[in-house]
């Protein structure tokens, strides 16, 4: 069972509190996080944390029992024990206590206001309810706007840079996956009539160097490319550059003799 009676003991002075939970290692994880944010509701507990550092401090539990029994050995216990950071000596228990609508509200806001528990890594077992919780979930269109917004020009996160496990791992998991064409015409039409600024088009090219398409590749494209008219201003554009390539080519290839003055 890991429902009972449990004891904080201060090892540096002797000092202890009293509490009961129904979990033993959720009621101490609950605890660690209050008092690393500073935020105890046991303000005696909270300073000798601050005075005497996290090291000293053990977390035992002294009497497992019942749920229904938990109220009744807490206060044996205190009255046996009487733990110095306890503010109220009379043991209580919220279980099976329901929150009004309004407290609820009240507490989720306040919630929302604290700072994320920095340096609090989050347990495997933590990582695992978040994440079947978020399974499925779909994001409404405000949101989605608004965590584009956040992340726009911040490439990667700010002050941080992708593991390569973690560039694998992004890489397997796109792999196979089809874009809705929806999707893609939108992302065009963002990009279409937008000019690359020279250090973008120096970096595509570098990049292009030295690569071949395969030829499944080169078959995609020429399918997609088949039937399609390209518009009158891109054909000529087109000529003007092949045109201009050939001239560069021939004066490279034929160089013209250098005429010699006459001095008199």
């Amino acid at each position: 069972m890991n429902t009972g009676v449990y004891l904080i003991t201060n090892t540096a002075n002797g000092k202890c509190y009293v509490g009961s939970a129904v979990n033993f290692r959720s009621r101490f994880s609950i605890h660690r996080s209050d008092l690393r944010r500073g935020v105890h509701h046991s303000a005696k507990l909270q300073r000798a944390w601050n005075k005497h550092s996290e090291a000293v401090f053990t977390f035992t539990p002294i009497l497992v029992c019942a749920k229904d029994m938990l109220t009744f050995y807490e206060q044996r216990a205190m009255d046996v024990l009487k733990p110095e950071y306890n503010i109220l000596q009379v043991a209580r228990s919220s279980l099976g206590y329901k929150h009004s609508d309004d407290t609820r509200a009240r507490l989720s806001v306040l919630a929302k206001s604290r700072p994320p528990r920095a340096g609090v890594p989050l347990s495997e077992d933590a990582k695992r309810r978040i994440s079947i919780a978020n399974t499925g979930r779909v994001a409404s269109d405000a949101t989605r706007a608004k965590l584009c917004e956040a992340r726009r020009g911040k490439t990667p996160a700010k002050g941080m840079t992708h593991s390569s496990a973690a560039k694998a791992a992004v890489s397997l998991a796109h792999k196979g996956k089809k874009r809705d064409p929806a999707a893609v015409e939108a992302g065009a039409a963002k990009l279409r009539g937008v000019p690359r600024s020279e250090e973008t088009k120096a970096k595509l090219s570098a990049a292009m160097v030295g690569r071949k398409r395969s030829p499944a590749a080169t078959a995609k494209i020429a399918a997609s490319l088949r039937g399609r008219k390209r518009p009158p201003e891109v054909v000529a554009k087109m000529v003007a550059t092949k045109a201009a390539k050939r001239a560069a080519k021939e004066a490279q290839q034929n160089p013209q003799p250098v005429k010699e003055m006459n001095h008199e």
